[in-house]
């Protein structure tokens, strides 16, 4: 699972990726000033946060792409 967090919803839909030793959280500041005027969607990456997948470990520089590109497509639906 891919915890997907979203803060307002309208206009520009800006997607946020925390860097390692983070997680989505680390947006909170952010989504709160930016919510009323915009969407902002963040989400954690394998390792991080609360995201849970059987294969965990996989840090690959595929696999993680592959997730980015998971949540872009939920995040443009």
């Amino acid at each position: 699972m891919i915890p997907i967090y979203y803060a307002g919803s309208q206009n520009h839909l800006f997607i946020c990726m925390h860097g390692a030793g983070h997680s989505a959280m680390s947006f909170a500041a952010l989504a709160k000033y930016m919510k009323d005027s915009f969407t902002v969607c963040a989400f954690d990456f394998r390792g991080h946060g609360d995201h849970y997948r059987e294969d965990e470990n996989d840090l690959s520089e595929a696999t993680l792409i592959n997730d980015a590109i998971e949540v872009i497509k939920h995040a443009c639906s």
